[in-house]
């Protein structure tokens, strides 16, 4: 078993917490290193702000048939129904 260093503050704050959920301190600092180690090794892909913006951009220039613009709350029920219906 390895020893590891930590500051008295995080210790107690780490022991009250044992202590109110009948755990271990050991158990505590275990699950919080792999909750880290998980988060670290599987990284939140995020699209870059450049490319957001670009693509924000274009979709505003979209237009529904006939050149008119899409309103913003269009749900396309409308389109459906004349596509399948008509």
């Amino acid at each position: 078993m390895k020893t590891v260093a930590i500051d008295q503050t995080i210790y107690q704050g780490a022991e009250l917490y044992a202590l109110q959920n009948n755990i271990s301190v050991q158990s505590i600092i275990e699950q919080g290193i792999i909750l880290f180690l998980n988060k670290a090794q599987s990284p939140v892909k995020r699209i870059p702000h450049a490319s957001y913006k670009e693509a924000l951009d274009f979709v505003s220039t979209l237009s529904a048939k006939g050149g008119q613009q899409v309103p913003s709350d269009e749900d396309g029920s409308d389109a459906r129904t004349e596509k399948y219906l008509l």
